[in-house]
């Protein structure tokens, strides 16, 4: 749709927010009692 750049963009965020999920499940399966 918006070409490579779009592309590229979209799969950052992606990749950021698939990122910062797995962060904070790892940090609650870790420290259950501070989150």
């Amino acid at each position: 749709m918006l070409g490579v750049v779009g592309g590229g963009f979209i799969v950052s965020l992606l990749t950021a927010f698939v990122g910062a999920v797995i962060l904070l499940w790892v940090i609650r399966l870790i420290a259950p009692g501070r989150a």
